[in-house]
């Protein structure tokens, strides 16, 4: 602002109405009005020429508190002190000489020049908003436009295979539909029919209880047949021992020693005659049992390993189930204590005792192994 200036200071201050100073039609006016600042001018004297009056520069404009008509919005607050004239008032009255006026401001951070080139350059810088807030970044814009694309598919894609399947199926229950309904159409039979019915069943039942018969038939003819062999055998070997017996050569000193493996025994006796022949080819019979040569010819001595000994059966305690051994490895570990064995033949009776799990016989263990406790 442009004026004369004087010195003199008046002690007195008053609020002295004023209109507004300019008008700007090109700015978009929303009146959110907030007291930021204050304008001190002492006025001291005036001079009524055009030359010493000038308007404050757009969008600046100030107003009385108390006068709520003379309100106008500024863009941004400032605060300064002149000394000398001031224009007419819109009455042509003028300003109260000496007298030390105290003005008010309000600002509108909101309002943007729609036609910058017509304003003049204002005291400060104009920008409209916080003037620390950062750009907008709009990078990240076509990403978020792709997501949004890429999740729409996705959901599309789902919703079509969900939609097949659900047509498969309600076609599958047309055709089951349908064919019942074929079905339905003779229901119910005519009593004709169930006599039919009744008869094909009877004729099938009595087929499968004669295929009963025959494999009953059949199973006891194979135990008599094994029967038969082992009575065979028995025989024969009798025979050769009776061949023997009349050649002066028989078994003596018939003696049990441990277990060899389950439910097997082994058996030593002495021949009474010295023919190394005679110890190869001579059979003994051990508990009713016959026994074909022995394992071991010696010259006057022999053993065998017979077979069925009950007090060769030891037994599986119970199972600790040990988990998996390894992943992936599809094998899953048990452990049990063997019972019942004498003499010092564990290892022997433990490789060769069979155990079933789950339903599953094995005929030895994976590994034996002989713990304290």
């Amino acid at each position: 602002m442009t004026c004369g200036v004087d010195r003199r200071v008046a002690s007195q201050s008053t609020y002295v109405p004023m209109g507004p100073m300019l008008t700007d039609t090109n700015l978009r006016r929303r009146f959110y009005y907030i007291v930021v600042s204050t304008w001190y001018y002492d006025m001291t004297s005036y001079y009524g020429d055009s030359e010493s009056v000038t308007s404050v520069p757009p969008p600046y404009s100030m107003y009385d508190p108390n006068d709520t008509g003379a309100q106008q919005a500024f863009s941004h607050p400032q605060s300064y002190t002149n000394y000398g004239a001031y224009p007419r008032q819109p009455s042509g009255i003028p300003s109260a000489i000496g007298t030390r006026m105290n003005y008010t401001a309000a600002v509108d951070t909101r309002y943007q020049a729609r036609n910058d080139a017509d304003e003049r350059a204002p005291l400060i810088d104009r920008t409209s908003g916080n003037p620390d807030a950062k750009p907008k970044d709009d990078s990240t814009v076509p990403w978020a436009w792709a997501s949004v694309v890429l999740l729409l598919f996705a959901v599309t894609c789902i919703a079509a295979i969900i939609a097949s399947n659900q047509t498969h199926r309600v076609g599958e229950l047309n055709a089951h539909v349908e064919e019942l309904n074929k079905r339905m159409k003779d229901y119910p039979p005519t009593p004709g029919e169930l006599e039919e019915l009744r008869r094909d069943y009877d004729i099938v039942r009595a087929a499968h209880e004669q295929d009963y018969k025959t494999w009953d038939a059949t199973r006891t003819a194979y135990k008599a047949d094994e029967e038969r062999w082992l009575k065979a055998r028995n025989d024969y070997f009798e025979l050769r021992i009776d061949e023997g017996n009349l050649l002066g050569l028989s078994w003596r000193q018939v003696e049990s020693h441990e277990c060899v493996a389950f439910g097997t025994r082994a058996v030593t006796a002495r021949l009474a005659v010295n023919k190394a022949e005679a110890c190869r080819h001579m059979p003994i019979v051990v508990d009713g049992i016959a026994v074909d040569e022995p394992h071991d010819g010696e010259t006057f001595a022999g053993r065998w390993n017979v077979g069925n000994v009950t007090a060769c059966r030891p037994h599986w305690g119970g199972l600790n189930d040990k988990g998996c051994i390894g992943q992936g490895s599809g094998k899953h570990r048990f452990e049990a204590r063997l019972w019942d064995i004498h003499n010092g033949d564990w290892m022997a009776m433990c490789s060769t005792s069979p155990q079933e799990i789950n339903g599953q016989v094995f005929e030895h263990p994976t590994h034996c192994e002989s713990r304290t406790r």
